[in-house]
């Protein structure tokens, strides 16, 4: 096989129900001078056999089989054998449309960019719906203020944090020493922010080319993290970083870091009753009393936030006048309405919860 322009990097964890479609769509790109590297890391199901099926029958799938590292880890070891001038990393349960990678290459090399991104059609199977994210027209940024104001542009419609919406050059990656160092859930904006921060040309494309699937799975970023605030400390470093490098004032950056670390935590008492936490009650009591209660740096952060949405206010209530049994009750039932009465979980969360 002749030296691929394009590098693929699929990270998978059990991903047997999806991985067969996200590989078609990436097999039967419009063009063909790809590599694929399928990372299993470390599943239990039957990933690797499929994986191995595609390997053995199109000569640009290669597998790589791995202990359980997580996301950040299965990217790096994918990143580290790429032979491609050009990467994009797709989840293993998307797909992309044919021409997404052609149509990104065409906009890197005629443009000479460092880092193209795509809109995105996100997709919600089991409930039959979906909506785009995307730009209206194709977006350039070629100095400091320019990459500023796509960044919040970028945040605005939800296109930055994503890592699988992209390609980037090989080449910059490399002379920058970039790889994710974040664990997940954090690790594609984190990863971005750095590569904001070296990047010299970005383009943007109005295309939405990118089909995520929002399924409630267990795949590497669906599932609870023991470690998730200390993965979000390790975030915010690069935040503060980032936003010094963008000459944000230090007023701003306080408060913005402030309202990360409200979702943070409100993230992880959540992720506490995900169908994959495998947490007995006792053992949920004990992480709210340790990391909500008796939490210093929290307690100090909830009076300066003022939620707006409704599950939010009542747990910022719960957490300065309840108690861990409340919002473990709270919790509790909102997740076994959307586990078990899933009709009434939509209406719920299209409602938004803010009236």
């Amino acid at each position: 096989m002749q030296k691929p322009l394009i590098s693929v990097i699929v990270p998978v964890y059990n991903g047997e129900k999806y991985l067969s479609t996200c590989l078609d769509s990436i097999c039967n790109q419009t063009l063909q001078e790809l590599e694929i590297i399928v990372v299993d890391d470390g599943s239990t199901d039957g990933t690797g056999r499929i994986a191995d099926e595609y390997a053995a029958k199109d000569l640009r799938v290669r597998v790589i089989h791995q202990k359980n590292g997580h996301l950040s880890v299965a990217r790096n070891t994918g990143l580290s054998v790429i032979k491609g001038g050009f990467v994009s990393f797709i989840d293993a349960d998307d797909w992309i449309d044919r021409d997404m990678l052609e149509s990104m290459y065409t906009t890197m090399v005629s443009k000479s960019l460092d880092l193209v991104i795509a809109g995105v059609r996100v997709e919600y199977p089991a409930e039959n719906r979906f909506y785009y994210q995307r730009t209206s027209a194709y977006l350039e940024a070629k100095n400091r203020e320019e990459i500023k104001k796509l960044y919040f542009r970028l945040k605005e419609l939800c296109l930055f944090n994503y890592a699988w919406n992209k390609l980037y050059r090989v080449s910059f990656l490399r002379a920058n020493n970039l790889s994710f160092t974040v664990e997940p859930p954090y690790e594609d904006e984190s990863f971005n922010m750095e590569v904001f921060m070296k990047a010299s040309s970005i383009g943007v494309v109005p295309d939405a080319p990118y089909h995520y699937m929002r399924y409630d799975n267990g795949s590497i970023v669906a599932s609870y993290k023991a470690d998730m605030l200390e993965a979000y400390a390790d975030k915010c470093e690069i935040y503060h970083r980032f936003f010094t490098h963008l000459q944000m004032p230090s007023e701003w950056i306080v408060r913005f870091l402030q309202e990360g670390w409200w979702g943070a935590y409100c993230g992880y008492v959540q992720s506490l009753y995900k169908k994959n936490a495998g947490l007995s009650r006792k053992k949920r009591l004990e992480l709210i009393e340790r990391f909500i209660y008796q939490n210093r740096s929290f307690l100090e952060l909830v009076p300066l936030i003022s939620p707006r949405e409704r599950v939010d206010k009542v747990f910022r209530f719960l957490s300065q006048y309840g108690s861990a049994r409340q919002i473990d009750w709270m919790y509790s039932v909102l997740f076994y309405l959307r586990y078990h009465l899933e009709g009434f979980y939509r209406y719920y969360r299209t409602y938004k919860q803010t009236k």
